[in-house]
C-alpha cells in the first residue's frame, strides 16, 4: 500500500536564485486539486484546469515578476533543456505577503 500525503496549504518564500519555486509551488497547488494535470507539461500556455489550486501564501524577497499576484508562471523542463509559460486563472495565490524590508 502507497503512502498518502495530504496537503491543503502550499507556502513559498524566497526569489532571486530560488525564483523557481515560487513557479513551482503554484504548479503544485493547482496539480493537487486538479490531478488530470499531474503532468506538468501538460499546463503550458492556458491551462483548462476547472478547479483553483489549494490555498497558497507567497512571501516573495525580490522584486520582479510579481508572480505572487499574476496568472503568470514559468517552470523549468530539466529532461528537455527548456523553460514554458503556464497561464491560469487558478493559481493565484490567496495571500502575498510583501514586505520591503525583506526585500532589501
Amino acid at each position: 500500500m502507497a503512502n498518502r500525503i495530504v496537503l491543503n496549504t502550499v507556502s513559498y518564500h524566497g526569489a532571486g536564485a530560488i525564483k523557481e519555486i515560487v513557479n513551482e509551488a503554484k504548479a503544485i497547488g493547482i496539480i493537487i486539486n486538479n490531478p488530470e494535470f499531474a503532468d506538468v507539461r501538460s499546463l503550458e500556455g492556458v491551462a483548462p484546469t476547472k478547479k483553483h489550486a489549494v490555498p497558497t501564501i507567497a512571501v516573495p524577497t525580490t522584486a520582479g515578476t510579481a508572480a505572487e499576484v499574476t496568472i503568470n508562471y514559468v517552470i523549468t523542463d530539466v529532461e528537455k533543456e527548456r523553460k514554458f509559460v503556464c497561464v491560469d486563472t487558478n493559481d493565484i495565490p490567496e495571500v502575498a505577503v510583501v514586505d520591503p524590508d525583506m526585500m532589501s
